[in-house]
């Protein structure tokens, strides 16, 4: 008996260390990305403000916020049902399984985003949504990412389901930004050095958007390409061999909970964009996009801990140790929003210089900044407890938290934006960002007794 239970107790502890491993790995590797990730998104939009001006920044950036809000719809919420389903086939070697769920996400999600893609197009022609034939013809090229980064969307879900978790964000947090780089600083040095003058718009400073969104659409494409082979090499060769079998009906019913949470963070998350160019203008978005990036940076490690933590509350709660589930909140919490708080410090003490790097119209942007970072560490404070309950099918609370903050968000925008502009989209943007994290945080505690908060 002393040998089964000692026995026992080393399996514990080797679970628990290879647990550990995984998170450390999965942590350094997610942080590592991030940063490189952000350092070529702060370079990116230096460059693109640089060479189209603000205005074509602002209206790159509002085609941008459309790609992914039809990305929702276009995806289905078929990612989060890969995302959990497909871990539970791998443990349990249902290869058969994960070979039919991968295939029927992959069809359905390519017939829905090219139908959205025409369509949105289609409307947006029909209706004279579109200032002149140029922003047409920058949006069409725009939305035609829509099906790369929509299928694209599903690839994520798959490697973070098979613990590829780094594998899973490398091409869109370095290749796409990457290639969008060597592009925009191509032709940034070309202008520098005056060997443009083949190229008109180039000698004369302004970038059209149409040229933006190509650049911007090979560079998806070739990140898409990187994605694919990546999970091809990832999936057992089991998988490869097996013979699909379908659960259509499950898979589309799981799918409605993940398709919803999905709505309600892009519309929190793009609405301000969004509404800011249909209730003001171009540059006011481009100037609020900077100042929404800024804060963003606090993101960076909320986001790396719920990306590494996903697979391990799976395992956990799976196992049933609801103690060891409540300590990994409770750390997470605190590491969270410890490294948040260093980081919101060192942008509040560098912020004139970080606007400034964009130009002096984008300082107007300064106070939005602000208060978008409180927002943020609001959402560092409760750590990752919308993943913690999706991972352990609680999906329907966090629906619930998620939707009741979009529709404040929405409100809160037509109310705040007139009057107030920027300020009044960040005020907005935080508002909602606080209410789902005290939804959240309740949730959590009737289901877990825990608070996953950092106190």
């Amino acid at each position: 008996m002393g040998s089964s239970e000692g026995n026992s107790e080393g399996n514990l502890e080797g679970q628990s260390e290879s647990l550990r491993r995984f998170l450390v790995k999965a942590m350094s590797g997610t942080v590592g990305l991030k940063i490189l990730n952000v350092g070529l998104m702060y370079a990116n939009s230096l460059l693109l403000v640089r060479l189209a001006g603000v205005g074509g920044y602002g209206e790159y950036s509002y085609i941008i916020a459309w790609v992914y809000i039809l990305l929702i719809p276009a995806a289905l919420g078929l990612e989060g049902v890969i995302n959990r389903e497909l871990a539970v086939y791998s443990v349990r070697r249902r290869w058969a399984d994960a070979k039919g769920l991968l295939g029927f996400s992959n069809q359905v999600v390519l017939l829905s985003s090219v139908l959205l893609a025409i369509s949105a197009v289609a409307g947006c022609w029909l209706l004279g949504l579109a200032e002149d034939s140029q922003a047409l013809l920058a949006f069409a090229i725009g939305i035609a990412s829509l099906p790369l980064v929509a299928l694209s969307r599903l690839r994520v879900g798959a490697l973070q389901a098979v613990k590829s978790v780094v594998a899973s964000q490398l091409p869109e947090a370095i290749v796409r930004p990457g290639i969008l780089f060597v592009c925009s600083g191509g032709l940034f040095a070309l202008q520098a050095l005056g060997l443009s003058v083949g190229l008109g718009w180039l000698a004369l400073g302004e970038l059209p958007v149409p040229v933006v969104m190509v650049i911007d659409w090979v560079a998806t494409a070739i990140a898409f390409y990187v994605g694919s082979r990546l999970l091809r090499r990832k999936l057992s060769p089991d998988l490869h061999q097996s013979r699909p079998q379908y659960s259509r009906g499950l898979w589309l019913k799981a799918a409605m909970p993940m398709l919803l949470i999905g709505s309600m963070y892009v519309i929190n998350g793009q609405t301000d964009s969004v509404m800011l160019g249909i209730l003001k203008d171009n540059e006011s978005v481009g100037v609020y996009k900077v100042a929404n990036q800024g804060a963003g940076l606090i993101s960076f490690v909320q986001v790396a801990f719920a990306t590494a933590l996903g697979p391990i509350f799976v395992a956990v709660f799976a196992a049933g140790d609801i103690v060891r589930l409540r300590k990994i909140v409770k750390q997470s919490c605190r590491a969270t929003f410890a490294l948040s708080a260093v980081m919101a410090v060192g942008l509040v003490l560098s912020s004139h210089w970080f606007l400034l790097m964009f130009g002096p119209e984008v300082l107007a942007g300064r106070t939005a900044l602000f208060i978008l970072m409180g927002g943020q560490l609001v959402n560092a404070f409760t750590g990752a407890t919308a993943q913690l309950l999706i991972m352990t099918g609680n999906d329907r609370d966090t629906a619930l938290g998620v939707s009741a903050s979009a529709v404040v968000n929405v409100v809160l925008n037509a109310v705040l934006i007139p009057p107030y502009g920027i300020n009044g989209a960040a005020i907005a943007t935080a508002i909602s960002m606080v209410l789902w994290n005290v939804i959240l945080v309740g949730f959590t505690y009737k289901h877990f007794k825990v608070m996953s908060t950092a106190v």
